[in-house]
């Protein structure tokens, strides 16, 4: 017999004779947090389900919905799919979980402090201006409140979020824009806040300022409209705008959806703001 075997021998002996032994590989039960996940993309032009998966648990969770999932404590790589039967990936993101538990994570274009009811907040209504504040392409406008997500803004569209009264800064950065600070009164009937610009504010007041929207923020990603007027062409995605900038009276302006045939209109433009929308695909959606 070898001197190991001997050794390993011994060992079991002493192990019967105490009645216990300490097994080597034993693990302390590890340490978990319960991490709350909000869907808050029924705030968003595109509302849907989704799969959220963190550490070893998962969940289906539908807009509006919040959801507890438990995760152990530390850095969790979460990874957030569509549930429409794709499983494409959304979003991947590094949760730092915590015995205490920290705010609510979400998924969506607004923190859900400022989406769901509470006692005390109050309605603000956000306006997108259908004009850029200089001729050409427009896209979303991107609202922060306290460094959180407050609300995306399509232009000539506009958002309902939630606030308590009291004065609050706004962070606006608008698409292709300089980032700017704005300082909002709400009071106990609610409050508004305004983004992009006026047409006089564009190219004074004797010309045609036309705002052509694509696609409705609502339409399925993917979805285009190609705009041409005096020459120049855009095509634009959902929630998308061009700023025209033309002489007042009669202008000839040519649309083509998907792809499809082009469509060619006379509009009766004037001086000052003028408006041609886009496909609306969902007339219920407000992004």
């Amino acid at each position: 017999m070898s001197g190991s075997s001997i050794l390993l021998g011994t060992v079991t002996l002493a192990c019967a004779a105490l009645g216990a032994c300490v097994t080597t590989g034993q693990h302390a039960p590890r340490e978990t947090a319960t991490v709350a996940f909000t869907n808050t993309s029924g705030a968003c032009g595109h509302p849907m389900t989704v799969k959220v998966a963190v550490d070893r648990d998962r969940a289906e969770v539908a807009p509006g919905e919040r959801v507890e999932l438990e995760a152990g404590v530390g850095d969790q790589v979460a990874v957030i799919r569509a549930a429409d039967g794709s499983d494409a990936e959304l979003t991947r993101e590094t949760w730092r979980v915590t015995a205490e538990g920290e705010g609510d994570r979400f998924f969506g274009c607004a923190a859900p402090r400022f989406v769901l009811p509470a006692p005390g907040r109050v309605e603000v209504v956000v306006t997108h201006t259908p004009w850029g504040c200089r001729p050409g392409e427009v896209g979303v406008a991107r609202l922060a409140v306290d460094g959180e997500p407050f609300a995306q803004v399509s232009p000539g569209r506009r958002v309902t979020r939630l606030l308590s009264p009291g004065r609050v800064t706004v962070r606006v950065e608008p698409s292709g824009g300089e980032r700017r600070d704005v300082e909002v009164d709400i009071d106990a009937d609610g409050g508004e806040i305004q983004v992009g610009c006026a047409p006089v504010e564009v190219a004074g007041a004797r010309v045609a300022v036309l705002a052509a929207l694509g696609p409705a923020a609502s339409c399925p990603r993917g979805s285009t409209r190609t705009v041409a007027a005096a020459g120049t062409s855009a095509t634009l995605g959902p929630g998308e705008a061009y700023t025209f900038v033309l002489p007042p009276g009669r202008a000839r302006v040519v649309t083509r959806d998907d792809g499809g045939a082009p469509v060619a209109r006379w509009l009766d433009l004037v001086a000052g703001g003028n408006v041609l929308a886009g496909p609306a695909c969902d007339e219920a959606a407000t992004d």
